[in-house]
């Protein structure tokens, strides 16, 4: 059985306002800037490191000594202190996708999950799956308002209702507030679960492709020694993320995560408005281990 010596004690859910570029190392065939992605799934996904360096960052956290005790301390960080050298109390996952942003046939735009990422989510609700009747299948989907066709990107689904329920936990992890009241009204019938298959052709296939260029100071051009043209690809705005913060059982003082910011800075080029993203709180249930 796993350590519980960390307790999950809420979610926090991550909505991009503007594009997200968390980049990976090195790009593959004619992307030079990547995005993170799982290894295993190829789902977009933002690193617990880039959360936790932000909200050190960002967030108020008492005194330096309070703020070292909830995010550790290196050595040189900690340099004469009780917490030099010693992890934090506080654990912050990587954040996983759980609703990606698609054009539609119906709407300028609607969010897809599928059973895989539902299943997580739930998990990490701490809300038993509902082991829906049947499966999708590719060209299926569960969800929107009413039993219809629908394209999505290139993808043609038909779409049933009678598992809508399912789908409705996902809400609560949108940021709340006046300033979401359409957002979260759309989204109760603008969301749709497709096949495993299905969803991860879309967020490989979906993510956005910027082609930039770097002018050369010498010749005013891409040519040069400064000079170059280099694509970088982008999560869209309106994507739905979710990590799970934990904290240490014993822990004392308890991590104030009230204090953490409803609007942060995620990933790089900032100064060209990367990465600003809403955050939101749902507590857990029993579901997710350390």
């Amino acid at each position: 059985m796993a350590s519980r010596s960390f307790e999950p004690i809420e979610l926090l859910g991550l909505y991009t306002e503007t594009p997200l570029h968390c980049g990976a190392e090195s790009g593959t065939g004619f992307v030079d800037m990547p995005i993170q992605r799982e290894r295993h799934s190829g789902f977009p996904m933002i690193p617990g490191s880039t959360i936790k360096g932000v909200l050190r960052d960002d967030g108020d956290w008492g005194t330096d000594a309070q703020r070292d005790y909830f995010f550790g301390a290196d050595e040189k960080r900690g340099a004469g202190t009780a917490t030099a050298g010693r992890p934090g109390a506080v654990s912050f996952g990587d954040a996983f996708l759980v609703a990606f942003p698609v054009r539609s046939s119906k709407f300028p735009f609607v969010w897809v999950t599928c059973p895989l990422v539902l299943e997580r989510t739930y998990r990490a609700l701490g809300r038993p799956w509902p082991n829906p009747t049947g499966t999708l299948s590719e060209g299926e989907a569960w969800g929107g308002g009413e039993e219809e066709d629908v394209l999505l990107e290139e993808l043609h689904v038909t779409a049933r209702k009678d598992e809508q329920t399912i789908l409705a936990p996902l809400i609560d992890l949108l940021p709340s507030g006046s300033d979401f009241d359409y957002t979260r009204n759309c989204f109760r019938t603008r969301l749709y679960a497709i096949s495993d298959a299905d969803f991860g052709t879309i967020v490989e296939t979906g993510t956005e492709i910027v082609t930039r260029i770097r002018i050369d100071d010498e010749t005013g051009t891409t040519t040069g020694k400064s000079g170059q043209m280099f694509n970088e690809e982008i999560v869209p705005r309106d994507a739905l993320f979710v990590t799970v913060l934990r904290e240490l059982s014993n822990s004392s003082p308890k991590f104030p995560a009230h204090n953490i910011p409803p609007v942060i800075r995620l990933g790089g080029h900032e100064t060209i408005g990367r990465g600003v993203t809403w955050v939101s709180h749902t507590k857990t249930g029993n579901g997710v281990r350390s």
